[in-house]
Parts: structure tokens; C-alpha cells; sequence
């Protein structure tokens, strides 16, 4: 019988291509000139249709078995982009028949059609929402082996929104037709965990009565704890930032280190690591001067702030940060250059 003459299209190389065909030429020198009894395709349902078959493949009923022929109808059945796979065999032509039989099988390429979540699904997330986290995407080629990794992204995803224990079901359908591949994951949450008393680490310089009531994740008026959602879990900690900043800690860096779960209880703890920061951080030591527009109407030039309403001295905690800038600006048009604004004493060193 005839080697196989197989190979990866995305492998493909002038050298795979030369030894490829010094070993079909070993091995099937007793066929060569032959004439080809019948051409046979495996599976029989092709992607391409049988006159698109005869037109691609240079082999045909009656004609001599040529080794150039078998590598062109490799070359152009990979050209297509439809097969993954092909092999090309060929087996003396049953009696009273005489010749050889070619027989091509194929593997096609597949590539993602429909990719849908269904089941029971508790929102947050949605089902539009773990569907994007599988990164399968439409016209994608797909192996089998891309349904583990989003599987595990939905997993991910729901246990972020405090849903442990989900269970997920791949359901993978093949259209042989459209070479195309729906992939279905039937999702079953489970109950919601709830948050419990976070743990706080680093160096705080605030009670922890004041963090956790910056969290938000607490129920005060009825008590208890609330339910865990990603969107929580990031408000929550901004929240936290946010109230450093408000007294004055602009560099204060609160980060989540992890959610310990307890499957016993279906409750999360988070684990924050906190640096309060040094306060006034973000002061303006500068002053900073303005004009009016009547000023620079008239081209008066800014007096202090004490004399002169028009004129702004900003000093001490960031205030509308975007004043000041505009501000700034509004004294380098009125003295024409950046070294008068220097020299009026309103270079203003703002650090968002």
C-alpha cells in the first residue's frame, strides 16, 4: 500500500514538502503510471462540493497515477483553507478491475460559529458577559483543546462575583457543512457568598471601624453583610482610597491581596494591605496668581490677593485642580511669556 503523504498546513515547508516526497516515491514505485480505477474521499460529506472536488484535484478516473499529480491535489485541497489534514492513499483496484484505487481522507478545519452561556445563571455576571471572557470568537479557528481555558475564564469570572462551587458544562456540536462549531456552556450557579469582617493589614493610621464602614460591604441600618459582586469588590476598595484622600492622604495605596472563601459558611473574607501615606502629600506650595478678564482686557498687571480681588492665592490643600491650571495659563497669555509667570512668583506645582 501507499505511505500516507500528510501534513500540517501550518507547518507546511519546501522541506517537509522535499522529504515527504522521497518517501512517497519509495513507496509507491510499483504504482507509479498505473491507471487510477476509482478516486474515493474519507469521510464522503467533503466541505467542498464534487465539482469543486474535480476542478481543485488534478487526479482523474482512468489517467496514470503521477507522484507530481498527488502533491498538487495536497497543495491545492490545503489551499482552500477547508482541511486541517489530508492523506493521500492508494491500493490495488479490486478483481476484475485493474489499476489502483486513491483514496484522499480528510480532516477538515473547524472554526467557532455560536458561542452561547445558558442554564441558570445568577446576574452579576450576565450571560453576554462570561460569553466575552471565553475570547472564543466568531470565524476564530477552534481545536477542542481552546473549550478548557474558557471553561475556566467563566469559572473565574463567576467566583469574582462571589459564585463558588458553579458547575459548567461544555456542549460542542459540529456543522459539517459550514465547518462551523457551536459551543454551548450550560452554567448552574451556586448561592452567592456574602462578605465577612476583611482583614487588615500594613500601615493603616485609620480605625477599622472607619475602612470597613468606607467599604460599603457592610448592611448598617438591618445588620449583617452583603452579598459579594466584582463591582462591590472594586468600589469597596476605591472607597477605602477614597477616604484616605479626603484627609489629606493623597499617596495612601489600599490593595485587595485575595478573597479567602469558606465553602462551610459560603463566606468571603477580604485580605486588604493598606499604606495610609503621608498627610498633605499633594500640597501646593506654591502660590499661584490669576487675571481677571478685565485685567487682561485693560493689560493691568495681577497685584497681590490681599489688594486685588481679581487675583488668586492658592495655598495648601489641592483645590479645583483645573482652576489652577486654567489659571496659569490665563497669566502666561496676560505677560506674554513663562519666565514673567516665574517671576511674579505663580509657577504652580501641581501634583495630580
Amino acid at each position: 500500500m501507499m505511505g500516507k503523504v500528510c501534513r500540517s498546513f501550518a507547518r507546511y515547508s519546501a522541506t517537509s514538502l522535499l522529504v515527504c516526497t522521497q518517501a512517497l516515491w519509495a513507496q509507491t514505485a510499483k504504482y507509479e503510471g498505473q491507471p487510477i480505477a476509482d478516486i474515493q474521499y474519507s469521510p464522503p460529506a467533503q466541505p467542498l462540493t464534487a465539482a469543486e472536488l474535480s476542478n481543485i484535484v488534478p487526479l482523474k478516473k482512468g489517467a496514470p497515477l503521477r507522484l507530481p499529480d498527488v502533491h498538487a491535489a495536497i497543495e491545492r485541497l490545503y489551499a482552500t483553507g477547508a482541511y486541517e489534514d489530508i492523506q493521500v492513499d492508494a491500493d490495488p483496484a479490486p478483481a476484475p478491475a485493474t489499476g489502483v484505487v486513491v483514496r484522499i481522507v480528510t480532516r477538515n478545519s473547524w472554526f467557532v460559529g455560536n458561542v452561547a452561556v445558558l442554564g441558570r445563571i445568577s446576574d452579576p455576571p450576565n450571560a453576554g458577559q462570561l460569553v466575552n471572557v471565553t475570547r472564543l470568537n466568531l470565524g476564530q479557528p477552534f481545536t477542542e483543546a481552546d473549550v478548557a481555558p474558557a471553561q475556566e475564564a467563566i469559572e473565574r469570572l463567576l467566583v469574582s462575583n462571589g459564585l463558588h462551587s458553579s458547575q459548567i458544562r461544555p456542549e460542542i456540536s459540529y456543522d459539517p457543512h459550514t465547518q462551523q462549531v457551536s459551543i454551548h456552556f450550560i452554567v448552574d450557579s451556586a448561592r452567592r457568598s456574602h462578605f465577612t469582617m476583611p482583614a487588615v493589614t500594613g500601615d493603616t493610621k485609620m480605625p477599622l471601624q472607619d475602612i470597613v464602614g468606607a467599604t460599603h460591604w457592610r448592611r448598617w441600618l438591618i445588620g449583617g453583610w452583603r452579598t459579594v459582586t466584582q463591582s462591590r469588590v472594586t468600589n469597596g476598595v476605591e472607597d477605602v482610597r477614597a477616604r484616605y484622600e479626603k484627609r489629606g492622604r493623597f499617596e495612601a495605596r489600599v490593595s485587595l491581596k485575595s478573597m479567602d472563601y469558606d465553602a462551610d459558611t459560603n463566606l468571603s473574607k477580604p485580605m486588604l494591605d493598606i499604606d495610609a501615606g503621608r498627610v498633605g502629600a499633594n500640597r501646593i506650595h506654591s502660590m499661584c496668581l490669576t487675571t481677571t478678564t478685565h485685567e487682561r482686557e485693560t493689560n493691568r498687571r495681577p497685584r497681590s490677593v490681599d489688594s486685588f480681588g481679581g487675583l488668586l492665592l492658592i495655598q495648601g490643600y489641592q483645590v479645583g485642580g483645573i482652576s489652577v491650571l486654567s489659571s496659569l495659563i490665563a497669566l502666561t497669555e496676560f505677560t506674554g511669556s513663562r519666565s514673567e509667570v516665574d517671576r511674579q512668583g505663580a509657577d504652580c506645582a501641581v501634583r495630580l
